[in-house]
């Protein structure tokens, strides 16, 4: 059985090609990639359940209860969300992938140094906070749309 795992010692990265990855520098927050099963809906006029209640007065009756119904849909791509430390070399590289307006493979590898996490997305929104009275150190917060199904490979 494995342990729990810290966040510390994570890394983040970026490739055109799935096959050389650039990291992404400074992580100081990373999302679990979000992706969600869609729902679609199913009932029609004859969605009735039948059930037995007893009134309070006493006795018994048969109801028809209209019931929601559904079955599992396609699978719903979302969004992937992380922070770093503002640096302008990070800040230009997430700008011009951003305005790339291109699909990058992302790769998100746990601390053990082998689980990794490969998903594809482009840029959607690169936005930060500059405190200006704070001790805070100046941060982007980067958001990805996923494109397909991310694949997790336990190490």
């Amino acid at each position: 059985m494995s342990l729990p795992t810290i966040g510390a010692g994570t890394t983040f990265s970026v490739s055109p090609d799935g096959t050389t990855y650039t990291a992404i520098g400074l992580l100081t927050d990373l999302k679990w990639p979000k992706n969600t099963v869609g729902k679609v809906q199913t009932e029609h006029a004859g969605s009735l359940v039948t059930k037995v209640v007893t009134a309070l007065a006493g006795g018994t009756s048969s109801v028809n209860i209209p019931v929601k119904q559904s079955i599992p849909g396609w699978m719903e791509p979302g969004e992937h969300d992380f922070k770093i430390q503002y640096t302008k070399e990070e800040y230009t590289v997430l700008q011009n992938l951003k305005y790339s307006r291109l699909v990058y493979y992302w790769k998100i590898v746990f601390p053990d140094g082998v689980s990794t996490e490969v998903f594809t997305a482009w840029v959607m929104d690169t936005d930060g906070e500059i405190p200006l009275i704070e001790n805070k150190l100046v941060e982007n917060t980067v958001k990805l749309q996923i494109t397909g199904l991310d694949v997790f490979t336990a190490g």
